[in-house]
């Protein structure tokens, strides 16, 4: 019969007084510090969104994204709510810095938020309340194109194609709200 051996594990540092004992290393290699910036740098660029909040952003392309956003958000709306959702382009003074600035207003009819609709936002002249603060442009951006109303129905289809310019100084987006594909869309 053999007697049992033991095994001497290495210790903590503590246990030797915050010293290590010679021939244990402290730290990591070159190598061991390459790859861990080699496999955070792949799960960021696999991350969905990373690498268009890495380029840069125009403020016309904002307004352009904000813009498409609203038209989808209203379009939802007719059909969950089943009522006709109006987007219409507006020009008026910027409650901020006095402006007059293009903006976006959007409004349902009949209101699907009928209950307090006197708080809902501010009337137009027909006495019609809108659903929410405009959606303001950039001071730069010049929001144009026809009709200056676009209409959704609680069929979810778009009945023809819509286009909305965005121009600023130096580029210019398109807006379009298609009928033959039914989507939404922003376009250079």
């Amino acid at each position: 019969m053999r007697p049992a051996q033991f095994k001497m594990l290495a210790a903590p540092a503590w246990v030797h007084g915050g010293h290590r004992r010679i021939g244990h290393r402290s730290g990591v290699t070159l190598l061991e510090a390459i790859m861990v910036i080699m496999i955070l740098s792949a799960a960021l660029i696999a991350t969905p969104g990373f690498s268009r909040t890495m380029l840069p952003s125009t403020s016309i392309d904002a307004d352009a994204r904000e813009v498409a956003r609203l038209l989808r958000n209203a379009r939802e709306t007719a059909l969950l709510h089943r009522c006709t959702v109006e987007v219409r382009r507006i020009r008026a003074v910027h409650p901020g810095d006095g402006q007059r600035r293009h903006a976006v207003v959007w409004r349902a009819l009949p209101s699907p938020y009928a209950v307090n609709t006197f708080l809902a936002g501010p009337i137009d002249n027909t006495g019609n309340r809108w659903l929410a603060e405009p959606i303001w442009m950039t001071s730069q951006t010049v929001l144009s194109g026809s009709p200056t109303t676009i209409r959704f129905t609680d069929n979810n289809r778009i009945d023809r194609i819509y286009q909305w310019q965005l121009d600023n100084e130096d580029e210019q987006r398109t807006v379009t709200a298609s009928s033959t594909t039914n989507s939404i869309e922003v376009s250079q």
